[in-house]
């Protein structure tokens, strides 16, 4: 389908690049790259590219998972980022904590390195759990971590619920936030 708000982008050359463990972020980088026409690169493969294949591109997209408040690969993609000379560069981080949430943005601007601010813009997707797709470090980790939140009397009602929500496997995956990355 042809996307009037496209107009522009379909121009440039765009390349999304993505880390999923669990397939949330795929499906993000996927979309994405269906609505820009772009090159889909997993970051195992986009780390063998040369320095010369970035540069032939206008705009890099790269997207990872959150784990313990950092972003997968996203230190590779800022080493890249500060090569690259133009180039209109975004980082997009799903994660399982809800859209809504009164500080994800602030949240969601801290993954982005200190001295790659100015050219790197942040966007959050809600992604989810699935803990059938986990290994079982991973899944132990999530299952302590939802427990303590539920059974920590000093935790607030936010915190608490957050802890059941987590305590299972559930898709919060929405597209309109796909949509405002392109």
């Amino acid at each position: 389908y042809i996307n009037n708000r496209l107009e522009g982008i379909c121009d440039m050359k765009v390349l999304v690049i993505y880390s999923s463990k669990t397939g949330f972020t795929k499906r993000y980088a996927e979309r994405i790259a269906d609505d820009t026409n772009a090159m889909l690169l997993p970051v195992k493969e986009a780390k063998s590219k040369s320095d010369d294949f970035f540069n032939e591109y206008d705009a890099i997209i790269y997207g990872g998972w959150i784990m313990a408040g950092r972003v997968d690969g996203a230190d590779w993609f800022f080493e890249k980022a500060k090569k690259l000379n133009n180039k209109k560069l975004v980082l997009f981080a799903c994660g399982a904590t809800p859209a809504e949430h009164k500080d994800i943005q602030e949240k969601t601007n801290a993954f982005v390195a200190d001295d790659v601010k100015d050219i790197v813009k942040p966007f959050y997707c809600p992604g989810g759990i699935d803990y059938d797709k986990m290994g079982f470090l991973s899944k132990c980790m999530m299952k302590a971590m939802a427990k303590s939140l539920i059974n920590n009397k000093n935790n607030s009602e936010e915190e608490r619920k957050a802890g059941e929500l987590i305590m299972n496997s559930f898709d919060a995956v929405d597209m309109k936030y796909a949509e405002n990355i392109v």
